[in-house]
């Protein structure tokens, strides 16, 4: 006994649809890639067939192919318009160009690029000389400022310095006594280092080469070492930042924001020299 097969002829249009259907059922799309991958090929082949709905960013690549649709299509662009915060500018070795600009928020040093060179003032210190010049010298800024409308800033920069500065032999003369190297660092350390130490110079005859560092919160972009504090308060005119409080003396600062960032020089003149570059801040974002 023979059976007859009924073929029954549908419509390639309802065919390829039916395809579709079950390809899209099947793919769950990623969150926030830019559209998943044409599923099945649903558009024409000669336009390489559109994105799934609510799949912005495929591309042409991304559908079907003249052979009926593929599942490898592009998944589009990830990165996308307003992927995340901008990058922040490299520090500059340079002094800023002030520019001003509205201080309050919290700022996070992002980078810094800090120099001291000159003089280190020895005039209180009833030693044989009033002066050391400074060989070099490194400042490195991380942490945050937080300024606020009222007036007050929160100084939670960490500030970690090394310099290092030439002594004459006449230095060594005290109270009518000649001391040593080892000896002559122990006033200087009033100055607010962390640690020094002097020691026989290969550079200046019968002097000494000091090398002292600190490590600070407080006074950013400044080496003030344990003369260094973390509130006070701040006052702006002409670019120039004025904080009072966080050091022995008001601290100085010109700057200049832009967007988003910060950028400030130091610029008052210590008795541990000069400074020279810049601090990189970026600003939090509510």
């Amino acid at each position: 006994m023979h059976h007859r097969r009924i073929l029954l002829a549908l419509p390639v249009s309802a065919l390829i649809g039916g395809l579709a259907a079950l390809g899209c059922g099947s793919y769950d799309s990623p969150a926030n890639t830019g559209g998943a991958p044409g599923a099945g090929g649903s558009g024409s082949p000669e336009t390489g067939g559109a994105p799934s709905v609510g799949g912005g960013g495929g591309d042409a690549s991304g559908g079907a192919d003249a052979t009926g649709g593929s599942m490898s299509g592009s998944g589009g662009d990830q990165t996308g318009a307003g992927g995340g915060p901008p990058e922040a500018p490299p520090a500059s070795c340079e002094n800023v160009e002030a520019c001003g600009g509205a201080l309050e928020g919290v700022w996070f040093a992002q980078d810094s690029c800090l120099s001291l060179s000159g003089k280190v003032d020895l005039t209180d210190f009833g030693i044989g000389c009033t002066e050391g010049a400074i060989t070099s010298g490194t400042v490195e800024v991380s942490g945050n400022w937080t300024v606020n409308a009222d007036g007050s800033i929160s100084d939670n920069a960490n500030t970690v310095a090394e310099l290092v500065f030439e002594l004459e032999a006449k230095c060594l003369e005290v109270s009518g006594t000649v001391t040593i190297c080892e000896n002559i660092s122990i006033p200087i350390a009033s100055m607010g280092f962390d640690e020094i130490q002097c020691v026989e110079s290969t550079v200046t005859a019968g002097g000494c080469t000091c090398t002292g560092s600190v490590n600070q919160q407080g006074g950013a972009g400044y080496m003030l070492g344990f003369n260094a504090t973390t509130s006070g308060t701040y006052t702006s005119a002409d670019n120039t930042m004025t904080v009072t409080g966080t050091g022995i003396e008001p601290l100085d600062y010109a700057y200049c924001v832009d967007g988003s960032f910060m950028i400030a020089t130091p610029t008052t003149q210590t008795a541990l020299g000069t400074t020279t570059g810049t601090i990189v801040f970026q600003k939090q974002q509510d």
